[in-house]
C-alpha cells in the first residue's frame, strides 16, 4: 500500500498538496507511482509538473499509459502548460493520437497536410462545423510539434517548416472548401494568395501571426464576391471561438495596407508596386511565396516583380532604409524591455533578418540565386558561395540564429502567449534553461547575452562596410567642388531621377554662395540624407525644392539643421509632405510657427474632438486683437488644422470618416467664433436688433458633418421675425448686412488666404430669394412651394451657429416638414431630371478626365439613391454613412448590395479628399494626363469600376424606388 507522505519525500509540495496528489497518482498509476515521483522530482519545477500531469490524468476516460508514453506525457506536463491544456480538452484522444504509430515522429509536409485535412474534416456541411473541425486539427497538430521541440526529436528549421506548412494547408484547405461550398462563381484558378514574412520563409512561431496578401484576375465575376470570398476565408482561420484560433491572419502588407481593398486585382497590384511601391514593400516581398490558389499565376506575378525588388545597380537608398527602420523599432522598445526582448532588442533575430534582407536587396540583382525565402537557407548559400561577408561571422549568424530562434520557441509554448522577452517567472527560467543543458538560470542568462552581443558586433560591424561607406560617399561627392565638377554633378543628380538636375544644380550653388561655412556644412548634411531616402519618391524635383525653400523659411539657423540632422525620421515625415500634397507643402513653407508647432509637440498625434478644436482656436485668437489680425488668425488656424487632419490621412493613419468629422469641427468652430468677431463689430456700426433672433443652418456635407478639405460651407441665414435694429434698419436689411460682413470675412483673399467660400443657393427661391429669410416666410415657402429636390436638400439641415432656441425651433419645424411629406413619382422623376442635368453641365467627363463627383456613379448618385430612401422611408440622419448603416441595420436593401454602396462611398469620398489635397484645390475631376497624385495614378481601373458599379444600382434602385 503507498504511504502518503511518500510524496514528502521527494520535496515536491506542501502536505495537504501532498495528501490530495498521492491519492490521485495511487488510484491511477497504482505500482507505478515510484516510478512517477522519481520522473516528476527530476524536472526542472517539479510542482508544476506535478500539477500539470494531475490536470491531465483527471480528465483521462480510457487511456492506459506505457512505460514511455508515461514519461513523454510527463516530460509534456514539464515544460509547457499551454500543451498541458490542449491535452487537457480530450486526453483520451490527444494522447492516442500523439502515441499511436508514433505521430509524434512523423513530419508531414504541405500536401500530407492538405490529405490529413480532407480526411478530418470530410463530413464538415457548414462554415460552423469547419471552424470547430480546424481549430481541433490545429491543436493536435501543435501538440505533435511541440512535443518534437521539446524533446529535440527534429531541429527548430524543421520546427518552423512544419508550422509554416501547417498554416498554409490551412489556408489552401478553407479557400478550397469556400469554393466548393459557398462561393461556386469563384474561379480558383483566377485567385492566388501570397505568404509573407515567417509563414513564407517557412520560418513561424507557435504564437506567429500570418501575414498574406490577396489577389485575383479580373473576370465577369463581381469584385464583393470576390471581397465577400476572402473575408470569409480570413474570419474562418482568425475569429476566436469557444475552441480558440487557427492563426491570427495580419492583411496590412497588402498595397495601400489597412486602406486599400482586402483583394487586390492581379493588374493593378502590379501596376502599383512598378510604380509606387516602397522600400519596405520590395524589402517585404523578398520572402513572397504563393500558398494557395493558383500558384503558378502566384509565382508568375512575383516573377514580373524582380526588378522592383531586386536592382541591377547599387540603390542609394538601402543601407539608410534599413537604419532608419530599425531606429523605429529601437524607439518603440522602451528601456525595460530592450534587453529581454531577444526578437527586436540588441543582439536579437531581427539584427540578423536585416543583415540578410540587406544583402539580398543590396546584390539580389547581380545574384539571383541568394534571393531565398528563409535565412538559414540563406545563410548556407553565404557561407559557402559568396564573400559578401566573412565566413566566421556567417557561422556566429547561424549559430546564433539557430538558438535565438529555439528560445523564441521555448517562450512561446510555455504559455501560448505572443511575446518575444525573457520570462520574469524564476519558474519559467528555470524550465527554459534545463532546456538549454544549464543547471544554473544565470549561467543560461549569461549564455544569451554572450550570443547577442556576438551577433550586434557583426550588425555594427556590417553597417560600416565599404558599400555603405561608398553609398555616402557617392550622395557626398555631389556637394565638394560644386562649381568644378559642373557636368558630373548634374550626371550625378540626373542618375537620382531628379527632371531638371540644372535647375537643382544652380540651387546648391546659390545656398552654398550665401550661406556662411558652417551653417552650408550642415545643409549638406541634411541634404545628404534627402538624397539617401529619394529614390523612394516620385516627385524628386518638388521634394528638393520644397525642402530648400523651407529651410529658407527658417533661416537656416543652426538649431534648425542640428535638428533634421539629429531627426531622420522628421526628414522623412517633411518629404512625404512634399512628395503627396501641394496644399500641406505650402503651409509647412508659409508658416514658421506651424512648423515649430508640429514637430516640436506632440501636435500630429493628436486626435482632436470637437470642444478641443474650439479651445485651441480662442488660444490662437488671444494671441491678437485686431479685427484684421483675427481674420488673418483665423485662416492660420484653419491651415494649420488641414495640416493636423491631412498628413496621418494622406500616411493611411486616419480612415475618412474620421477625417471629415474633424474637417467639419473645425469650420463650426470657425464660423462660430468668426460670427461673434463679425456681430460684436457690427452691433458698434448698427445697434442691436431688439427682440429678435436668428439662426445658421449648415445644408449639404457641412450639415452632414462630412466635409471634405477646401470644401465651401453651405447655410442658409433665418431670422425670427420682422422688426427694428436701434438705429431704424429693418430686421432683413439688417441680416442681410450682418451675413454679407460675415461672408466677406471669411472668403475675402488676404495674405494667408481665404477660410472658407460660403454657398447660400440653397435659400428659399436660390439666388432668386433675398439673402436672409424670416421664419415665417422660410415655413410659409416650404409648407406651400417647395419641391421634394428642396426637402430632399434639407434632409441635411443643421444649426450650427446664432440662437439655440431659435434654431432648435428651426430643426423641429424641418424635421416635421421631412415626416409629414408624402414622396410621389413626380417628385423623384424631378430629382433625377436635377441628377441628370449636374452630370450633363458638371460632370463632363472624357476619355481624359474622370468625375468621381458629379460624373456617371459618382458621389452624388450615392447620395441623392440615399437621399431618395431616406424620404421614403422617413429616416432622419444628416450623415450618408450614418444612414448606409441604418439600412444596414434595417435590412432595406441586400446586403452585398448595401455593401458595395458603402464601400464605394468610402472609397470614392477618400480619393476626392487625397485630390483636394495634392491638387491645392477643391477639385473632383481626374486628368489622366495631368496626375499628380502617384497613389491616384494606381487606381483608375479600380475607379471605372466602382463607378460602374455604383450606377448600374443608382439605375435600377431609382426606376423602383416606390417599391423599395
Amino acid at each position: 500500500m503507498y504511504q502518503p507522505n511518500k510524496l514528502s519525500s521527494y520535496n515536491i509540495l506542501d502536505n495537504d498538496t501532498n495528501r490530495y496528489l498521492t491519492e490521485v497518482l495511487s488510484r491511477y498509476f497504482k505500482e507505478k507511482t515510484d516510478n512517477v515521483l522519481q520522473s516528476i522530482a527530476s524536472t526542472p519545477v517539479p510542482e508544476q509538473t506535478l500539477i500539470n500531469l494531475e490536470k491531465i490524468i483527471d480528465n483521462i476516460d480510457k487511456y492506459t499509459f506505457t512505460d514511455d508514453t508515461l514519461i513523454y506525457t510527463i516530460k509534456i506536463a514539464s515544460f509547457s502548460p499551454f500543451l498541458t491544456k490542449i491535452i487537457r480538452k480530450n486526453p483520451d484522444y490527444f494522447l492516442s493520437f500523439l502515441f499511436s504509430d508514433k505521430n509524434y515522429q512523423k513530419t508531414p509536409d504541405f500536401q500530407s497536410y492538405i490529405k490529413s485535412l480532407e480526411r478530418f474534416c470530410s463530413k464538415v456541411k457548414s462554415v460552423d462545423e469547419l471552424k470547430k473541425y480546424i481549430r481541433y486539427f490545429k491543436q493536435r497538430e501543435f501538440l505533435r510539434i511541440g512535443f518534437q521541440d521539446i524533446l529535440k526529436i527534429v531541429d527548430i528549421k524543421r520546427v518552423t517548416q512544419e508550422l509554416s506548412d501547417l498554416a498554409a494547408a490551412f489556408v489552401e484547405y478553407v479557400s478550397v472548401w469556400l469554393s466548393e461550398n459557398k462561393f461556386k462563381q469563384i474561379n480558383r484558378d483566377e485567385i492566388f494568395i501570397l505568404g509573407m514574412g515567417k509563414l513564407s520563409g517557412q520560418e513561424l512561431n507557435f504564437s506567429s501571426d500570418i501575414d498574406l496578401i490577396y489577389f485575383y484576375k479580373r473576370n465577369e465575376t463581381h469584385d464583393i464576391v470576390i471581397i465577400n470570398f476572402f473575408e470569409q476565408l480570413t474570419k474562418i482561420i482568425n475569429d476566436i471561438t469557444e475552441d480558440g484560433f487557427v492563426f491570427r491572419v495580419d492583411l496590412r502588407l497588402r498595397p495601400e495596407g489597412i486602406n486599400g481593398p482586402i483583394a487586390v486585382d492581379f493588374d493593378s497590384g502590379l501596376f502599383y508596386y512598378e510604380n509606387f511601391g516602397r522600400f519596405w514593400e520590395r524589402a517585404a516581398l523578398i520572402k513572397a511565396r504563393p500558398i494557395a490558389g493558383n500558384i503558378e499565376m502566384g509565382n508568375y506575378f512575383l516573377k514580373s516583380l524582380n526588378p522592383f525588388i531586386y536592382r541591377r545597380s547599387l540603390d542609394f537608398n538601402v543601407i539608410n532604409e534599413i537604419k532608419l527602420l530599425k531606429e523605429k523599432i529601437n524607439r518603440s522598445l522602451n528601456s525595460s524591455n530592450f534587453d529581454k526582448n531577444i526578437k527586436l532588442g540588441f543582439g536579437g533575430i531581427r539584427e540578423i533578418e536585416f543583415i540578410i534582407q540587406n544583402l539580398q536587396l543590396i546584390f539580389g540583382g547581380k545574384y539571383p540565386e541568394i534571393r531565398v525565402k528563409n535565412s538559414l537557407d540563406f545563410l548556407e548559400i553565404m557561407k559557402n558561395n559568396y564573400q559578401l561577408i566573412s565566413v566566421s561571422d556567417i557561422e556566429t549568424l547561424t549559430s546564433g540564429y539557430r538558438f535565438l530562434r529555439s528560445l523564441e520557441h521555448k517562450i512561446q509554448i510555455l504559455h501560448e502567449q505572443q511575446t518575444h522577452d525573457l520570462p520574469d517567472d524564476s519558474n519559467d527560467l528555470k524550465i527554459i534553461s534545463s532546456y538549454f543543458n544549464f543547471d544554473k538560470v544565470d549561467n543560461f542568462l549569461s549564455h544569451q547575452m554572450q550570443v547577442r552581443q556576438d551577433i550586434h558586433k557583426i550588425f555594427i560591424k556590417f553597417f560600416e562596410l565599404e558599400i555603405a561607406k561608398s553609398i555616402q560617399k557617392d550622395i557626398h561627392e555631389i556637394f565638394v567642388d560644386l562649381e568644378s565638377d559642373k557636368i558630373d554633378t548634374i550626371e550625378q543628380l540626373r542618375k537620382l531621377n531628379f527632371e531638371e538636375p540644372s535647375r537643382i544644380y544652380d540651387s546648391f550653388i546659390y545656398f552654398k554662395s550665401i550661406l556662411p561655412s558652417e551653417n552650408y556644412k550642415l545643409l549638406i548634411q541634411i541634404l545628404s540624407d534627402v538624397l539617401l531616402l529619394i529614390g523612394n519618391f516620385r516627385r524628386k524635383d518638388n521634394i528638393i525644392n520644397g525642402f530648400l525653400q523651407l529651410l529658407e523659411k527658417i533661416k537656416f539657423s543652426k538649431g534648425y539643421l542640428n535638428f533634421f540632422i539629429e531627426n531622420i525620421s522628421v526628414i522623412e515625415i517633411i518629404m512625404n509632405i512634399f512628395e503627396k500634397s501641394d496644399y500641406l507643402a505650402s503651409v509647412l513653407t508659409s508658416y514658421k510657427e506651424i512648423f515649430e508647432e508640429i514637430f516640436f509637440t506632440d501636435f500630429l498625434t493628436r486626435y482632436r474632438d470637437s470642444d478641443s478644436t474650439y479651445n485651441d482656436l480662442d488660444k490662437s485668437l488671444a494671441r491678437v486683437s485686431s479685427y484684421e489680425d483675427c481674420m488673418e488668425q483665423i485662416r492660420i488656424f484653419k491651415h494649420r488644422e488641414t495640416l493636423r487632419v491631412g498628413l496621418p490621412f494622406l500616411n493611411d493613419q486616419l480612415e475618412v470618416d474620421q477625417v471629415i468629422t474633424q474637417v467639419t469641427d473645425v469650420a463650426d468652430a470657425i464660423l462660430n467664433k468668426s460670427l461673434k468677431i463679425v456681430e460684436e463689430e457690427f452691433i458698434n456700426r448698427y445697434g442691436f436688433i431688439k427682440e429678435n433672433k436668428f439662426a445658421v443652418i449648415a445644408l449639404g456635407k457641412f450639415g452632414g458633418r462630412e466635409l471634405n478639405f477646401l470644401s465651401d460651407l453651405d447655410i442658409i441665414f433665418l431670422f425670427e421675425k420682422d422688426s427694428y435694429s436701434e438705429k431704424g434698419l429693418r430686421a432683413n436689411e439688417y441680416f442681410s448686412r450682418l451675413l454679407q460682413r460675415l461672408i466677406s470675412f471669411l472668403s475675402i483673399r488676404t495674405l494667408n488666404g481665404i477660410a472658407y467660400e460660403i454657398d447660400t443657393r440653397l435659400r428659399p427661391s436660390g439666388n432668386a430669394g433675398t439673402l436672409v429669410t424670416s421664419f415665417e416666410a422660410f415655413s410659409h415657402y416650404h409648407n406651400i412651394s417647395s419641391s421634394l429636390w428642396e426637402i430632399q436638400a434639407l434632409l441635411k439641415a443643421r444649426f450650427v451657429a446664432g440662437d439655440y432656441q431659435f434654431g432648435e425651433k428651426v430643426t423641429l419645424f424641418i424635421k416635421n416638414l421631412i415626416l409629414n411629406r408624402e414622396i410621389s413619382q413626380e417628385g423623384i422623376d424631378k430629382i433625377l431630371k436635377i441628377r441628370n442635368r449636374i452630370e450633363v453641365e458638371e460632370g463632363q467627363e472624357s476619355k481624359e478626365c474622370i468625375d468621381i463627383k458629379s460624373g456617371l456613379g459618382g458621389l452624388i448618385d450615392i447620395e441623392f439613391l440615399i437621399q431618395m430612401l431616406q424620404l421614403k422611408h422617413k429616416i432622419l440622419t444628416r450623415n450618408t454613412f450614418n444612414a448606409i448603416k441604418i439600412f444596414k441595420d434595417r435590412n432595406l436593401l441586400e446586403r452585398d448590395t448595401l455593401d458595395f454602396i458603402d464601400h464605394s462611398y468610402r472609397y470614392l469620398r477618400k480619393l476626392e479628399n487625397i485630390l483636394r489635397l495634392s491638387e491645392q484645390k477643391s477639385k473632383n475631376k481626374i486628368y489622366l494626363n495631368n496626375l499628380k497624385s502617384g497613389y491616384i495614378t494606381t487606381q483608375i481601373d479600380k475607379i471605372i469600376e466602382t463607378k460602374r458599379g455604383v450606377r448600374d444600382i443608382f439605375d435600377k434602385l431609382s426606376k423602383n424606388l416606390l417599391k423599395i
